[in-house]
């Protein structure tokens, strides 16, 4: 409800879901709301071959920078690359670093008032088979609840990276060592 009425309110709203089938479930089920005005809508992930990408990228900076609301839902491919200046983002958890350049998809030109990351529970299959580093979840989860409501400086998300990561021993993490491993090769 909250995302109907921020889209309804003029707002140009950003919908991050940590697997692309929460993402095209998410999309189906918001489609109805958008009956007549089906532009306002897009669905972003990575299941797209590299043609229909960029027919969407170029669609996302269409309504972003238009003066009427709209929702786009996507996965993580939104956190590299795409230059959007979206008003409200609802996003599942994810690690800090994943929350903090998901959140620079909002008011980035630092012109708007009033804009607002929302971070709600991440699903048990986000959990269980996309980051699967131990705690990294709970901890991110756990240390954002104690900035509820707040604007936060960039020391203060620096802060919540390293409360975050504190007890994580991330160079003795498998899914780590085989990433350098590769990067070395």
């Amino acid at each position: 409800n909250e995302v109907k009425a921020a889209v309804a309110s003029g707002k140009k709203v950003l919908l991050v879901l940590n697997t692309v089938d929460s993402a095209i479930q998410a999309y189906e089920a918001f489609k109805p709301v958008f009956l007549g005005k089906e532009d306002r809508i897009l669905c972003y992930h990575s299941r797209f071959i590299q043609k229909h990408r960029a027919n969407k990228e170029k669609r996302i900076f269409e309504i972003e920078g238009d003066d009427v609301g709209c929702l786009l839902i996507a996965t993580q491919v939104v956190e590299v690359s795409l230059d959007i200046d979206f008003d409200i983002l609802f996003t599942e958890n994810a690690p800090i670093d994943a929350i903090i350049q998901r959140a620079g998809r909002v008011n980035r030109k630092r012109r708007k008032h009033n804009t607002q990351v929302i971070v709600f529970q991440h699903s048990e299959i986000a959990k269980e088979y996309i980051y699967t580093l131990p705690n990294v979840l709970e901890n991110t989860f756990e240390q954002l609840s104690k900035y509820h409501g707040q604007n936060l400086t960039e020391q203060q998300l620096l802060v919540l990276v390293n409360e975050v990561y504190k007890d994580i021993e991330i160079e003795s993490n498998q899914d780590y060592r085989n990433g350098l491993r590769r990067y070395q090769e």
